[in-house]
């Protein structure tokens, strides 16, 4: 997947947001539902349970990348000499 600048509209995008709409409301819905366990805990508890989300977003991001990265890896096996 290629970054927003490097598309050929940018940064005139054009897009439609219909085909979204589910997923939309219902990360909506559980964005929500989120905060208001965060909200119920120590002010320590969010700190620590706000930390292990954006460890765990992070790992499974990296993940992403890696076979993004991998399945756009070039396969040329030119060595300069």
């Amino acid at each position: 997947m290629a970054y927003n600048w490097e598309q050929p509209d940018w940064p005139n995008f054009r897009y439609d947001l219909s085909g979204l709409q589910d997923s939309l409301l219902l990360l909506a819905e559980r964005t929500g539902r989120a905060s208001g366990l965060l909200q119920g805990l120590t002010p320590d508890a969010q700190v620590e349970a706000t930390v292990m989300i954006m460890v765990t977003y992070r790992t499974a991001n990296a993940a992403m990348l890696r076979r993004s990265a991998a399945f756009t890896r070039p396969t040329s096996t030119f060595s300069p000499t």
